[in-house]
């Protein structure tokens, strides 16, 4: 195999790291996003749980 052939594939190959590495910043930032948001959600529903122990505890 020639140099300039091992350069190309060299070259390829960091390409296609550099996408993987893209793609798995893309899905960790996604996966931090979805975890704050389920945080979010619950503290919602824990709110709205109270809420409804409360008024019901007033009747």
């Amino acid at each position: 195999v020639e140099n300039g052939e091992l350069k190309k594939q060299n070259n390829e190959l960091r390409k296609a790291l550099d996408r993987s590495q893209e793609q798995l910043r893309l899905a960790t930032d996604a996966v931090s996003r979805g975890k704050a948001y389920k945080e979010e959600m619950e503290k919602k529903v824990s709110s709205l749980e109270g809420q409804s122990h409360d008024l019901a505890s007033d009747k």
